[in-house]
């Protein structure tokens, strides 16, 4: 069971002690309903369309929570900041979270960086210097 988010929104101005948001969810890349948190502190509310009813015991668990704020923060960090610099994603020690992240800025604006002639060259070795230390990059955009 593969779970996805999209449409994600967040809110960081209602967040306190977890994220504000809401998201349309999918699983095995269908949409079954949608997920969300009011940022206080709770559980993820998983509203299923009629449907999919079937997959609430699945999905109410703390694996699916963790996961759920996972693809939240990568979303998010993601929007915010791959214009930016370069967004970076790697295996975690941590028990709980699965990845850590990371960002590093680009020596100007990326606009710029695809006009230059050996942006190519350049992208490849900045992949490659970031595996070397586990990263992998998750930008979208480049």
């Amino acid at each position: 069971m593969e779970i996805s988010l999209k449409k994600v929104k967040v809110s960081h101005e209602l967040s306190e002690e977890t994220v504000a948001f809401t998201a349309d969810l999918y699983v095995d890349d269908k949409n079954v309903g949608t997920v969300k948190n009011h940022g206080q502190g709770g559980s993820h509310d998983i509203y299923l369309d009629p449907a999919h009813r079937d997959l609430y015991k699945k999905l109410s668990n703390m694996d699916t929570e963790f996961l759920i704020s996972e693809l939240v923060v990568e979303v998010d960090l993601l929007k915010r900041q791959q214009s930016k610099g370069f967004v970076l994603r790697k295996p975690s020690d941590d028990p709980i979270m699965s990845f850590e992240y990371a960002t590093s800025k680009f020596p100007m604006p990326i606009t710029k960086l695809r006009q230059h002639k050996d942006y190519k060259n350049w992208l490849k070795k900045q992949r490659q210097s970031f595996a070397q230390e586990g990263w992998k990059v998750i930008n979208t955009n480049l």
